[in-house]
């Protein structure tokens, strides 16, 4: 009986060759996911959220889709961009300071095409002033 089975046949050997062996260890599917996919449990998904409600505030409520979806890419950025500048200020040299500069260049560029009305900076030491009329020597 077992003469005459498939798996002593060289047809079936030679099958088996051209077909990849899977590896024992589980790999996730690769899916491209969206910021409506993230739980929202991790400080970045949060921080996300946030700003995606603040400027649907100030953009109104009646957004095109290519505007949702540039408000998506500018949170993701901002959050990248404030996750990066966080972690090497820590110290964690696994982040370059040009990493850290791309994505803070990127994260503005993003927010600035955004087109969101531009807010008037008032507080303490700034009053009516710009900023670039303050000097590193005390202006108070």
């Amino acid at each position: 009986m077992l003469q005459n089975s498939p798996a002593d046949t060289s047809e079936t050997r030679a099958n088996d060759a051209q077909v990849p062996r899977r590896s024992r260890r589980y790999e996730p599917k690769r899916r491209l996911r969206t910021v409506a996919a993230l739980d929202g449990r991790t400080t970045a998904a949060k921080r996300v959220a946030t700003l995606l409600r603040v400027w649907e505030a100030q953009l109104g409520d009646k957004l095109a889709d290519g505007q949702r979806i540039a408000m998506e890419r500018a949170a993701s950025l901002v959050a990248l961009a404030e996750d990066a500048r966080a972690r090497r200020l820590a110290g964690d040299t696994s982040i370059s300071l040009w990493d850290t500069v791309r994505l803070d260049n990127s994260a503005a560029r993003a927010v600035q095409q955004l087109g969101l009305p531009e807010e008037r900076e008032s507080g303490p030491g700034v009053q009516g002033r710009s900023l670039s009329s303050l000097e590193w020597s005390g202006a108070k």
